[in-house]
């Protein structure tokens, strides 16, 4: 996006991803919990089985952390207004939490998952081979010319949509975003598109992780912690999968716009 020029709100992302949360918790306080099972179908990994107890934290550590959440997340909303990055405003409020004391510097070290890191780092790496090599502006033309003549801007925006919603339930969502970005800009630029367009389809397309437990790291972590099987994901989650695309793709037309 910053080598385009584009860059999206903070709460742009809420337009279509906040009537899709609201469809999702209706889906499960009616039809979701009934299909889940009654008893879990494998047994839990033993390390998820301990609970912490957080019942011994002080006082004054919880108010500091819920307030550095709170800042946090303001400082992300105003980052333009305050002309600092996200992921230094990120960073402030883990340092903060450290130099108060509020947690340890161990602690601090320790919740950084660096598989996450590692697979970000990798697909980024990927994403610009895609474009260096020109194997996404491939990609994005075959796309096209399968539509066949003029393909119309909902069909496109569509097709980017479902591929996105497709590959998220096997791979990460920030590998499959990273994945399709260099393809979605330039099937943008071919049918002079606005490109935020195709990258906002692109980036909820690849959010929906909700039929697998390897779509994204919340998925696997229940799946260990309460014995879900695959096929629970599938039964569970495939409905909503629906549901979410079904939403998205009525929303993303009338707020973001083909050819505005």
């Amino acid at each position: 996006l910053a080598q385009q020029n584009l860059a999206f709100a903070f709460f742009d992302y809420a337009l279509v991803g906040l009537p899709v949360l609201i469809v999702g918790i209706i889906y499960f306080a009616l039809i979701g919990h009934k299909l889940l099972p009654e008893e879990p179908t494998h047994t839990p990994a033993a390390e998820y089985t301990t609970d912490a107890d957080y019942s011994k934290v002080a006082m004054w550590r919880k108010v500091f952390a819920a307030g550095t959440l709170i800042a946090t997340v303001l400082g992300m909303i105003f980052e333009s207004q305050l002309g600092i990055k996200l992921h230094v405003i990120a960073w402030i409020g883990a340092l903060f939490l450290v130099a108060t004391r509020t947690i340890s510097e161990k602690v601090a070290v320790t919740a950084i998952d660096m598989k996450t890191i590692l697979l970000f780092v990798g697909s980024l790496a990927l994403a610009q081979a895609l474009v260096k090599t020109g194997a996404g502006a491939l990609i994005a033309d075959t796309i096209i010319q399968s539509l066949g003549d003029n393909p119309s801007p909902f069909m496109l925006l569509a097709v980017v949509f479902c591929i996105a919603a497709v590959l998220t339930q096997f791979m990460s969502n920030t590998a499959t975003t990273a994945l399709l970005v260099p393809i979605s800009l330039a099937l943008a630029q071919q049918v002079g598109a606005d490109p935020k367009a195709v990258l906002m389809a692109t980036v909820i397309g690849g959010s929906v992780a909700f039929a697998t437990p390897i779509g994204c790291p919340p998925n696997t972590m229940v799946y260990n912690v309460a014995g879900y099987s695959f096929m629970d994901y599938v039964k569970v989650g495939g409905p909503y999968l629906i549901l979410a695309m079904i939403t998205s793709l009525i929303l993303l037309p009338i707020f973001f716009l083909f050819y505005p």
